[in-house]
C-alpha cells in the first residue's frame, strides 16, 4: 500500500474500522522508497502512520471505533506494555488541551512544511509532546499536494501552492546528504552502516561517493527538474511545468532540492545559525535582515512551552562519528560537479558555499593519512562495545499526540 493509499485511510471522516486495520497493517509491513527498513524495524512512514492512528484514536467521538483504533494501534506498537489504552484521560494526564480547544497546524497555528534530514522531526516531536500536531504527526495535511509527486510521503510531499502562514527549515546540501546516508544505512542497511569507520577513512568516502551518486543522480538529466530551472522555482511556474510534464523529480523525496519546497513556505529558516536551546534572532536568508530564531517564531507562533531540550536521534558522544565532510572534496569531478549543478539554488539562494574539489587529490583515490584500516574500529565493532541498550544513533519517531511508540520486539 502506497503511502497516499494509507493516508487516504487514515483521513477518511467515514473510515471504517477494517480500512484503519488496514492501514495498521500496511505501515508495519511496507516500505517507503527513501526508509527501506532491516527485519524487525518500522521505517519512517510506519511509524508517522501508526502516530497518527493514536491521534484518531484520541480524536474519535465514535466510543468503539476509538477502541477499535486503539486496539490495532496496540498491536502494531508492540504489545499491551505499549498499549493506548485511554487516549482521552492520557491527554488529560499529559496537560494537553481539551480537542476542540488544541491548536491545529494550517488554521489557527503555522503550517510546517517538513523538508527531510533539516530537524524536522525535532520540530515534529517538540510540538507533539505538548499535544499540537504538525507535518509527520498530522494525519490530514493543511495544504494540497503536488500531482506529479503524490505516492511520496505526504509530509514530504511539495505543496501545489503558495501556502499562507507556513514555515520550514533549510540546510547546507552536504551537511544534508551526510545526514541522510548515516540515517538511511543505519536504518535499514546495518551491515553498511555498521561497516563503516570512526572518523575519517577511504573505505567511508569511497561508499559514501556512491551512495550520493546513486541517489542524486536522477535529477541530472530530469525534463522536469530543467523546466523548473528554467522557471525560476516560481511556484506558479513550477505547476504549469507539472501540467506539462508527466513524472516527477526522478529521485526519492529526501533528495528533492530544497527550494522546490521552499518556493510555499512564508518563513524560511536556516538549520545552521537558527535552532538554538535559547531564543534569539537569526539571519533570513530569503528576504535578508534579522528575523526571530526558530525557538523564538514557535514560542510566539505554538506555545511558550516549546523546548530543545530533549534531543532527538542524537549521535552516542561515547563514539566518534563518521567524518564524511572531509570526502566532499576529494570526489571524483563527475559526482561532485554533478552534485553541485543539481542544488546550486539551494546553495545560491541560502547562501550556503560550494566545495571545490582539492587540487591535491589524485584519480579516484581518497588519499589523506590514515591508519591502516586493519587499526580502524568499524561501527559494528564500536556498537557491540557499547552497554546493553545503548546505540550509536537512534531512529525514534516524533511523539506525535504526546505519545511515543515503544520501539518494536524482535521476533
Amino acid at each position: 500500500m502506497r503511502a497516499s493509499e494509507r493516508d487516504g485511510l487514515l483521513n477518511a471522516s467515514n473510515a471504517s474500522t477494517s480500512d484503519v486495520e488496514r492501514a495498521s497493517s500496511a505501515a508495519r509491513d511496507d516500505d517507503d522508497d527513501d526508509a527501506p527498513r532491516s527485519r524487525n524495524t518500522l521505517s519512517v512512514v510506519a511509524w508517522c502512520a501508526l502516530g497518527a492512528l493514536c491521534v484518531a484514536a484520541a480524536a474519535s467521538t465514535d466510543g468503539a471505533r476509538g477502541t477499535r483504533v486503539r486496539e490495532i494501534a496496540s498491536r502494531a506498537f508492540g504489545g499491551a506494555d505499549a498499549a493506548v489504552t485511554d487516549a482521552a484521560a492520557a491527554s488529560m494526564a499529559l496537560g494537553l488541551a481539551p480537542e476542540t480547544e488544541r491548536p491545529v497546524e494550517g488554521v489557527n497555528v503555522p503550517a510546517f512544511i517538513h523538508i527531510p534530514k533539516s530537524g524536522g522531526t525535532t520540530v515534529e516531536d517538540v510540538l507533539g509532546k505538548i499535544g499540537i500536531n504538525v507535518g509527520c504527526c498530522n494525519p490530514k495535511r493543511p495544504y494540497e499536494l503536488r500531482e506529479n509527486f503524490k505516492g511520496l510521503e505526504s509530509w514530504h510531499t511539495p505543496p501545489a501552492t503558495r501556502v499562507e502562514n507556513s514555515w520550514a527549515i533549510v540546510r547546507n546540501p552536504y551537511k544534508r546528504a551526510v545526514s541522510e546516508f548515516l540515517w538511511q544505512t543505519n536504518w535499514g542497511n546495518k551491515d553498511l552502516f555498521h561497516s563503516l569507520n570512526p572518523g575519517y577513512s577511504v573505505h567511508n568516502c569511497e561508499v559514501f561517493q556512491e551512495y550520493v551518486k546513486n541517489h542524486m543522480w536522477g535529477l541530472t538529466t530530469n525534463a522536469l527538474y530543467g523546466c523548473y530551472r528554467q522557471g525560476g522555482f516560481n511556484i506558479d511556474a513550477m505547476a504549469a511545468c507539472d501540467a506539462q510534464t508527466h513524472g516527477s523529480l526522478g529521485v526519492g523525496s529526501h533528495w528533492i532540492p530544497q527550494v522546490v519546497m521552499t518556493a510555499s513556505a512564508d518563513h524560511v529558516f536556516k538549520l545552521e545559525g537558527c535552532f538554538s536551546q535559547h531564543e534569539g534572532m537569526c539571519d533570513d536568508p530569503v528576504r535578508g535582515g534579522a528575523q526571530p530564531n526558530i525557538l523564538k517564531f514557535m514560542r510566539q507562533q505554538y506555545d511558550p512551552r516549546v523546548s530543545f531540550d530533549d534531543k532527538v536521534n542524537e549521535w552516542n558522544d561515547r563514539v566518534p562519528k563518521p567524518d564524511l565532510m572531509s570526502c566532499w572534496d576529494k570526489f571524483i569531478p563527475e559526482v561532485l560537479n554533478a552534485f553541485n549543478d543539481a542544488y546550486a539554488e539551494d546553495f545560491n539562494r541560502f547562501r550556503y558555499s560550494f566545495i571545490k574539489r582539492d587540487p591535491s587529490a589524485l584519480g579516484n583515490a581518497f588519499t589523506p593519512p590514515e591508519p591502516s584500516v586493519a587499526s580502524v574500529p568499524s561501527l559494528g565493532e564500536l556498537q557491540d562495545s557499547l552497554p546493553t541498550g545503548e546505540t550509536l544513533q537512534e531512529n525514534v519517531s516524533p511523539r506525535c499526540g504526546g505519545f511515543r511508540p515503544a520501539p518494536p520486539k524482535p521476533t
